[in-house]
């Protein structure tokens, strides 16, 4: 994000720059040179112009900018990500979790509630499918929820009820805790790293295709 910041902030001087040196110089001398040129003359010689190059520079820092922005809004980095040794189904997991103890797990979801203290913390999350940035889906298809801990502190002023999060880390065991009156296994993951997900991008509008039924857990 701060090379964006950065980016604009050099766009921003540079046209200042173009702006006044056409204040202060009135044409260029390539432009003088070109005003005197047919429009054959000028495509035989391969001319573009100072008008163009400023046109072919705004699109190029523009393309630039573009490829950065890109690239902030993915989620986990490609070095964690390809750690991943578990990509199955995560009702597998529910499931049978003590079969799948030590493997390495991208799991995405909606914060239910997050527990802070000075030496962990532990966010209990509602299972959601993940797309191709691995953003989890919010909707109404989840297969469970599960338990992250870290050994860091996590703000649950930061880490708050209803966001978005992407994990990736160790299965390391599974607790059994009560809801509703039933006791539920929750797998437990050991954080590698976690990506919150911006609110904003939660208000917009969700629409989804399909024929099944979601369940909430």
């Amino acid at each position: 994000m701060k090379w964006t910041v950065r980016l604009l902030r050099v766009r921003e001087e540079i046209n200042l720059h173009f702006q006044e040196s056409r204040r202060t110089h009135g044409k260029t001398r390539g432009e003088r040179i070109a005003s005197y040129l047919t429009d054959e003359q000028r495509s035989q010689a391969g001319w573009i112009g100072a008008s163009k190059c400023e046109v072919i520079f705004e699109r190029a820092l523009s393309i630039c900018l573009v490829l950065i922005i890109i690239g902030c809004a993915t989620g986990i980095s490609r070095q964690v990500r390809s750690q991943v040794t578990y990509n199955g189904p995560f009702a597998e997991l529910q499931k049978a979790p003590d079969e799948h103890l030590g493997e390495i797990v991208i799991l995405g979801g909606k914060i239910i509630e997050t527990k802070g203290s000075e030496t962990s913390s532990e966010i209990t999350v509602l299972q959601f499918p993940l797309d191709r940035t691995d953003r989890p889906q919010d909707g109404d298809r989840s297969e469970g929820r599960y338990l992250v801990r870290s050994e860091q502190f996590l703000d649950p002023a930061i880490y708050q009820e209803g966001s978005l999060l992407t994990v990736v880390g160790r299965l390391r065991t599974s607790e059994v805790r009560s809801i509703g009156g039933f006791q539920y296994v929750y797998p437990l993951v050991e954080t590698i790293e976690i990506k919150l997900w911006p609110r904003a991008r939660q208000a917009s509008p969700s629409i989804h295709f399909g024929v099944g039924v979601g369940t909430w857990f």
